[in-house]
């Protein structure tokens, strides 16, 4: 579940560009000679989204294929996550099922919202799984961003979506691994299409207790890493919860915070 490293890196490159963009409107502000209108106009005021919620009511009877993620239908699970800026934002994910093409589909909903609204960063990020025995698969992701007044959209193809597999194979030293390519697209603009294929490795470094606002628990501690990139992140999953924390090696941190629809195994 996800914050994802794909979004941070391209929140970090818009952070970026913002601050020089600000930068160089206070070096010509502070110019006497600038042309500066000083009546500018206030910038409008950031309303925050409605928080997202599920379609149905959590199943108290669901029993999910695979503990680590399970992907409960009427769920709701709330993170704080702290960007490697000075960015906090508020994380909330909901899950709903459905049928698609004779299968059963997994739909997992992100809402990001900073806490502040200066950054005025609104994120959706909608993500789509199928279940293969208690293999989790992931076939679908595509996410909605506006940070600053910017907007953009991404979405991954996906070659082999394997998120989790099968209970049996998680042990430590264990490895896996998510190929896809990613499609981009600002406003007005045409999609931009990379065919490179991109090879998010996950790696089971074992089980660790983790202490997060939600409370303190035992969890199985993964970790990421993305192809040509030398950061990793480290990700915590407890049973019955499914992702709990996330630290990336840039200094981003996610926290579960509270959560519904769900109970840890004992």
């Amino acid at each position: 579940m996800v914050l994802r490293f794909f979004a941070i890196l391209l929140l970090a490159t818009v952070i970026n560009a913002c601050d020089s963009n600000s930068r160089n409107s206070n070096s010509n502000s502070s110019n006497p000679n600038s042309n500066a209108n000083s009546n500018t106009a206030p910038a409008p005021t950031f309303a925050p989204p409605e928080p997202i919620r599920p379609t149905s009511a959590a199943d108290p009877n669901f029993k999910a294929a695979n503990a680590y993620f399970p992907l409960a239908p009427g769920s709701t699970l709330k993170y704080t996550i702290h960007y490697a800026s000075p960015i906090i934002a508020n994380v909330i994910v909901v899950v709903d099922a459905g049928q698609e093409d004779g299968k059963k589909v997994f739909t997992q909903t992100w809402q990001i919202v900073d806490t502040g609204g200066g950054d005025e960063k609104n994120e959706t990020t909608v993500r789509k799984y199928v279940m293969e025995g208690d293999n989790v698969r992931q076939v679908y992701e595509k996410t909605e961003n506006t940070f600053r007044g910017q907007k953009s959209s991404s979405e991954l193809k996906f070659k082999d979506g394997t998120i989790m597999p099968g209970l049996s194979s998680i042990r430590p030293g264990a490895s896996w691994a998510q190929t896809f390519s990613q499609v981009f697209q600002l406003p007005n603009q045409p999609p931009a299409s990379d065919d490179k294929t991109i090879t998010v490795s996950m790696k089971v470094s074992g089980r660790e207790s983790v202490t997060v606002p939600a409370g303190k628990f035992t969890g199985l501690k993964v970790i990421r890493s993305v192809s040509g990139n030398k950061l990793e992140i480290s990700e915590y999953y407890v049973p019955g919860l499914g992702l709990v924390k996330r630290e990336g090696g840039d200094g981003t941190r996610m926290e579960l915070t509270e959560f519904s629809g769900l109970k840890p195994a004992e």
